[in-house]
């Protein structure tokens, strides 16, 4: 059940990270690109937490 635990921690932590981030980043060209940079390290972050998680289970 912990593996459940840390999957829940870190889709938290990577929903909050990105609320943070989208009221510190300007609404220009330059935000869009970081937006989606930023979109792909939360998604590497949570594809790790579901891998790790499938491999405990497992």
């Amino acid at each position: 059940m912990g593996w459940l635990y840390a999957l829940v921690i870190k889709i938290s932590a990577a929903a909050i990270l990105r609320c943070v981030l989208g009221f510190l980043l300007p609404g220009g060209a330059m935000g869009k690109s970081a937006e989606r940079a930023l979109d792909l390290i939360i998604f590497w972050i949570l594809a790790e937490a579901v891998a790790s998680a499938w491999q405990e289970v497992l």
